[in-house]
């Protein structure tokens, strides 16, 4: 079964849930593994104990699974989601919660950085079937045994335990196996020289893990005074923004806004969290009236006009006018000079239309524009 669901993140994190006195350790049943893409996101679950009489998943989007194993689950909308697993225990069956490897063979295993094998044990049914194995731990059993935790649930019959060590640069190392029988308590036993002991006890009622997911939702790109931004829903950590105009890479241009640098269709693609997500294009003309936040208010008379127009109000010291056409090409430019009275501005030989007008601060802000009509 492949249950549809949700988008991408990036972005996942665990959290146990306990349940009449679940687990003296941090042991998850089930893996959750995404996919480095974060729109959509598939994330590939895997129940990791067997054996169990009932399954339950809660998908947090209203979708749910009785069986052990789910398969990929696809999130196509942005948000945070919980995935949660509860397990009924069968009758009769017990739960084991540690392996203690008492000694292993002397000369199976080498490590070059520390002489200390990592252990770790997986426990398979008479069948060979994999039911669960156990963390892994570095240190050497001839220091004292070295404690194994693990969650599985054993029924009467026989279960092998292999035991190995954890190699970085190589193939891990066989160490050996032995049997046991699943409705014991307790045991020691040895192989060879491998000798490990375990313990098991009645399990609880019902056990519970969840895992939560950050789905990222598609960014998009705003307009914020003279700067584009880009605006997304969710937590993702960028590592670096490119931009383009008209499908054409604006060379430079790294960081979440920018001052643009012309009109047209403008894209932003966001790197990081080992996600691509790329905006929507965004449609930037000069088709509004728009004064800064906290700056002056201006006012530009007449309008339409004739042969020249008026700018009335406080100015500050290297203000820049700007005229463009309705296509968005820069006409005439003019650092507007402080004097007595409202500052005039020649239209010279434009002709009669629709017009831009734009008035910058010195740094480049964007203090004011306005459509403006020649007649």
């Amino acid at each position: 079964m492949k249950p549809g669901l949700i988008n991408t993140l990036l972005a996942s994190y665990a959290a146990l849930v306990f349940n009449q006195g679940l687990f003296a350790q941090n042991t998850p049943l089930f893996q959750a593994e995404h996919n480095p893409i974060c729109a959509p996101m598939e994330v590939a679950v895997s129940g990791i104990v067997a054996g169990a009489s009932a399954y339950h998943w809660d998908f947090g989007n209203g979708l749910t699974f009785n069986q052990q194993n789910p398969g990929a689950i696809t999130y196509e909308e942005p948000g945070q989601y919980t995935i949660s697993l509860t397990i009924t225990p069968a009758a009769g069956q017990r739960e084991m919660k540690e392996i203690n490897i008492l000694s292993i063979h002397c000369c199976s295993w080498w490590e070059i950085f520390d002489n200390q094998p990592d252990l770790y044990a997986v426990v398979y049914d008479a069948q060979g079937n994999f039911r669960f194995r156990s963390n892994t731990v570095t240190q050497n059993p001839a220091n004292g045994p070295v404690q194994l935790e693990v969650f599985g649930l054993l029924s009467d019959g026989q279960y092998q335990i292999e035991v190995w060590d954890y190699d970085l640069a190589a193939a891990d190392d066989y160490l050996g196996n032995v049997w046991i029988e699943g409705g014991e308590a307790s045991a020691t036993l040895m192989d060879g020289e491998l000798s490990l002991s375990y313990n098991t006890e009645l399990p609880a009622g019902q056990y519970t893990y969840s895992t939560t997911v950050q789905v990222v939702g598609s960014p998009s790109i705003e307009l914020s005074g003279d700067f584009l931004v880009v605006a997304i829903d969710g937590d993702f950590e960028v590592q670096m923004y490119q931009w383009y105009l008209n499908g054409e890479l604006i060379q430079g241009e790294t960081a979440f806004r920018i001052i643009p640098p012309g009109y047209g269709a403008y894209t932003a693609r966001l790197i990081g969290n080992g996600c691509i997500l790329d905006t929507e294009p965004f449609e930037y003309l000069m088709t509004s009236s728009y004064s800064a936040e906290g700056a002056a208010p201006l006012s530009v008379y007449p309008n339409p006009a004739a042969e020249q127009v008026f700018i009335a109000g406080d100015i500050p010291a290297g203000a820049q006018l700007s005229i463009y056409n309705a296509a968005g090409a820069l006409l005439r430019q003019s650092r507007i000079e402080k004097r007595n009275g409202d500052f005039a501005f020649s239209l010279g030989n434009l002709a009669p239309g629709m017009y831009f007008l734009r008035i910058t601060s010195e740094d480049g802000a964007l203090l004011h524009s306005q459509p403006l009509a020649r007649q």
